[in-house]
This record gives C-alpha cells, sequence and structure tokens, in this order.
C-alpha cells in the first residue's frame, strides 16, 4: 500500500470531510504488516476541526510506545504516554490539536474488525471525554478501513471521496462487522 493507491479524504457520516495529513499518512503507512514478523502497531489521531466547518484533519499520529502490547495479531495501547502526546499537542496549538481516535495495522489485505477491536471501541467509547465523534482507522496491507462514531449506537464506516471506480476495490466494504 503507497499513499498512491489509497484515499485519504472521506465523506464523514454527516457532514464534512475527514482528512489524514501527510505526516500521520507516512507514519502510519510506515507501520504496515508486510512481513511474517511484523507486529500490529498502533496510536491516536491528533488533529483539528477546521473552524466555520464541519472538516476534521489528522495531523499527527502517536506511534507504539513503551507499555504498549503489540503482537502479530494483536495491538493493545497503553494510555497514559499516549494521552501525554496528545496533551503535549494541545498544549503547543494553543488549544487546536485534539484527540480525534484511534489507529492500528492489521496483517491482512483488506482489515476485519476483530472482538478486540470490538471492545476496545465501547471502552473508548465509556471513558472518552469528547463532545465529538471519534475515528478509527484500520490499515491492512492493501487498503485502509475508517470508521466514524457518534455514540454507542451511531457507528458508521466512511468511504474515500471520488467516484467508487477510483476507490481501491478493498476499501469499499461493509461496515456490518463493528455494528453492534
Amino acid at each position: 500500500m503507497t499513499a498512491a493507491n489509497l484515499q485519504w479524504t472521506c465523506n464523514r457520516a454527516y457532514k464534512g470531510r475527514f482528512h489524514i495529513g501527510p505526516e500521520a499518512r507516512a507514519t502510519m503507512l510506515g507501520f504496515l504488516q508486510h512481513g511474517p514478523r511484523m507486529f500490529e502497531a498502533g496510536g491516536v489521531l491528533i488533529g483539528r476541526h477546521l473552524i466555520g466547518g464541519e472538516d476534521i484533519i489528522v495531523d499527527q499520529v502517536t506511534t507504539p510506545l513503551r507499555g504498549d502490547k503489540r503482537s502479530r495479531f494483536s495491538f493493545y495501547r497503553a494510555h497514559k504516554r499516549h494521552q501525554r502526546a496528545v496533551d503535549r499537542a494541545w498544549k503547543a496549538s494553543g488549544g487546536v490539536y485534539t484527540y480525534l481516535g484511534e489507529w492500528h495495522t492489521h496483517a491482512e489485505p483488506v482489515p476485519t474488525p476483530s472482538g478486540l477491536d470490538e471492545r476496545e471501541r465501547i471502552r473508548i467509547l465509556e471513558t472518552a471525554q469528547c463532545s465529538h465523534p471519534i475515528f478509527f482507522v484500520v490499515l491492512g496491507t492493501e487498503s485502509a478501513r475508517i470508521w466514524e462514531v457518534a455514540s454507542f449506537d451511531d457507528f458508521q464506516e466512511i468511504h474515500p471521496e471520488g467516484k467508487t471506480d477510483d476507490i481501491p476495490r478493498a476499501v469499499v466494504a461493509s461496515s456490518s462487522e463493528l455494528h453492534t
């Protein structure tokens, strides 16, 4: 997977767009699990809500930190260290950068959310102190999938902009795996 064959701007579930910027994109792509000994990786999405609109931009992501647990088929994020990164970004940006959600990799071409992914989504919704939707990005070896979560019962996959013919086939997939 390269930036050239994956769309990084999606129409949001209701209005506005969700965009992953070049720095965040390059960081996540660096952790794709192309080899059999590569572990899942992940972190949090940090970015901004554009003033006067509904667009959201991911400018940074955290990467695996000390205390995270990684294996070929799972990633557990140690919360405190990643939260400190969000707090630093918030302070350095004068309150512009904020927590937008989570990302992680899967060792499969088209990422399918696991039971652990579902439990983590519920845990995040129970503990997050956000007044805005949270995004979940899962990167497979050939495609990525993105979900926008507004509440426990409002969990929708969002798709890249453009004509369906222009979107990699693997990205246009059913979101039924993550609905409760």
